[in-house]
């Protein structure tokens, strides 16, 4: 059972930070009815932003301010240890249509069915997100403080105050058609953004160029 993370001390966030983000990993979960912590910022229980898998093995993104609790869980259970999935988030809470301010994809396929959908308000702001007291995990949750991720991980991508389809990070191969990654893409980040490649010896290094090098704890 893993009881480490990479963490990071935000600095000021990019213009819209808290209503306009994106993130994009391809992960590999280590078993079945375990609540595992992909990404998530925040300082605690009410100002956090989490994305997590809970023990039915479906996926919840979900905030708390100490008011507004915007959450989303698919109907669609997760319970292949031995496959590569592609999550992608992208959030814009500009948007009018309120399923238009939060849009879940695996492997470039947008989620539509879900057994709880508590959208956020227009221009709502997300908690943890964008200044210097928040701060931004992987591998551990800021809601979810005990649910650390025991399975595997590669070319997480985080953009601050940009949102993008999945296509900017993953694309179907010709001769395969298998969903794979797009190794370079580009993207905008934003002053929080940051991508790590979980590249060997490399595990904490940003490649997005902004230099947000995590730190493991």
């Amino acid at each position: 059972m893993a009881t480490t993370y990479l963490s990071r001390t935000e600095v000021a966030g990019s213009t819209d930070f808290g209503k306009k983000f994106t993130v994009s990993v391809w992960f590999k979960k280590s078993g079945k009815g375990v609540t595992e912590t992909l990404w998530a910022t925040g300082t605690g229980g009410s100002d956090g932003t989490d994305l997590v898998f809970d023990t039915n093995d479906n996926f919840t993104f979900e905030a708390y301010d100490g008011s507004a609790n915007p959450k989303i869980i698919t109907d669609r259970e997760f319970r292949d240890p031995g496959a590569w999935y592609h999550l992608c988030v992208a959030v814009d809470t500009t948007q009018v249509t309120d399923t238009n301010r939060v849009k879940i994809y695996f492997n470039g396929v947008q989620e539509t069915e879900f057994s709880t959908e508590t959208y956020p308000a227009e221009n709502y702001v997300f908690p943890g997100i964008g200044t210097t007291a928040d701060t931004m995990k992987v591998g551990l949750g800021v809601m979810y403080g005990s649910a650390y991720w025991n399975g595997e991980m590669a070319h997480l991508h985080y953009t601050d105050g940009q949102v993008y389809a999945p296509t900017a990070f993953g694309e179907t191969d010709a001769t395969s058609g298998i969903w794979i990654p797009i190794s370079g893409p580009s993207v905008t980040y934003g002053n929080n953004g940051m991508f790590l490649k979980f590249a060997s010896g490399a595990t904490l290094t940003d490649s997005s160029g902004n230099g947000n090098n995590m730190t493991l704890g």
